[in-house]
């Protein structure tokens, strides 16, 4: 027993993906480390936070392209240090809180918690953590997404990066019947007991990465890249030799290797290459696979969990703000009209039941193709036009009443 603790601390020191080039490391991972990272830095905090922010990649990266010249340079510098994802490891909203304190003249801690890919299931799971931790927020804005509910592309629970990184025994025991797999339930209760099993992967990754780099051999994933790479070069026609070099770390990242037009937009980009225009990222982003066929039993079995959700809110004494999202008119075009609708009928109908209050971006007409990076992830100029939009109604409809440490 005394030797597992010792393994298990030693793991815990380490950080494997540091060794390991970002374009040789797999999405997942990089959500799996970056959430434990998010996770340990919210527990290592003395006091829980007064707003907490969850949801996906949708809101994740509008309050980090909101951030600007507000990007704290203290988390780029541990993020590097670890060799995490910058986008996906940032736990702040430096200009959320800003705006915060300018509109209710409040100065109020903020916690960035969002996660790519985050199901409600998974957000379910994170916000049993935080309450298992006490470090619960007053308010809870939950940003989410058709995509969401229906992700035919996503890992089924107990194989997402949430699961991996933060499924702990006591959970898989009181939710067994959410992971489908028996061998996801195994590796699940073998990672809560070991973390040197729970890092195998990571591990795997560092020492795959440090002989093919001794023996001068690509990766795994870098020869899947540079095949990929060489074939959308070719169907561009774009000479192969000028794109390989690049290939691995702008494929995975999410980049359309097709020329682009100047800009004067500048964009901060970190975790994709230079943002393109919804209509060219289309295929990259691969919605029309997430969307389709709609799956209308995972859009049911989700909506249970955000239901939830909300149980667990009002059990933790946990104000929750419900976001509907913001996507553009293409993206919206990928789906068929009757899953969005059933999607949209139930959101409202839960919270309505609930007494959650919905704000509900997809239905309005404030937002136009600029606002989006790709189809359904906003820029920093989208960003800061939502979170205006946001305190708005938070303000107008009394959705909650901000006071120092105390939001109700």
């Amino acid at each position: 027993m005394l030797f597992l603790a010792a393994t298990n601390y030693a793991a815990g020191l380490l950080h494997p993906l540091k060794a390991v080039p970002h374009s040789q490391i797999p999405a997942l991972q990089l959500s799996e480390s970056a959430l434990k990272y998010k996770f340990d830095q919210l527990k290592n905090r003395p006091e829980p936070p007064s707003v907490m922010l969850l949801g996906s990649s949708l809101p994740m990266c509008a309050f980090y392209y909101s951030e600007g010249e507000q990007l704290s340079k203290a988390i780029v510098s541990e993020t590097e240090k670890h060799g995490l994802n910058l986008i996906q490891s940032y736990p702040e909203a430096n200009y959320f809180r800003s705006q915060i304190q300018r509109k209710f003249g409040k100065e109020l801690d903020v916690f960035n918690f969002t996660t790519a890919a985050c199901m409600p299931s998974d957000a379910r799971l994170l916000l049993s953590r935080i309450a298992d931790s006490k470090k619960q927020p007053s308010l809870l804005i939950y940003g989410v997404g058709l995509r969401d509910f229906v992700d035919n592309i996503n890992p089924p629970p107990g194989e997402t990066p949430a699961f991996k990184a933060l499924c702990d025994a006591r959970y898989l025991v009181n939710n067994v019947d959410i992971v489908p797999k028996p061998e996801a339930r195994t590796a699940l209760a073998l990672s809560s007991l070991s973390e040197v099993y729970r890092l195998r992967d990571q591990f795997h990754l560092m020492i795959e990465s440090w002989l093919c780099r001794d023996f001068r051999r690509q990766t795994n994933m870098e020869r899947a890249f540079s095949a990929i790479a060489m074939e959308r070069a070719a169907k561009a026609k774009i000479t192969p030799v000028a794109a390989a070099p690049q290939a691995a770390a702008a494929i995975q990242n999410g980049a359309d290797l097709r020329p682009k037009a100047k800009t004067s937009r500048s964009v901060v980009a970190v975790e994709a290459a230079e943002p393109n225009t919804p209509s060219s990222n289309l295929a990259v982003l691969d919605y029309p696979t997430r969307y389709n066929p709609p799956n209308y039993n995972k859009l049911q079995q989700e909506m249970c969990e955000l239901t939830k959700i909300i149980e667990l809110c009002k059990q933790s004494d946990i104000n929750l703000v419900l976001v509907n999202m913001p996507v553009s008119d293409g993206n919206k075009t990928l789906s068929t009209p009757g899953l969005r609708e059933k999607y949209l009928s139930d959101l409202k109908s839960i919270c309505s039941k609930s007494a959650v209050p919905l704000v509900d971006f997809e239905t309005v007409k404030i937002f136009d193709e600029k606002d989006f990076l790709d189809t359904v992830h906003l820029s920093g100029y989208g960003a800061k036009k939502m979170i205006e939009e946001l305190l708005t109604q938070i303000q107008q409809r009394r959705l909650a009443s901000m006071s120092h440490n105390n939001v109700q």
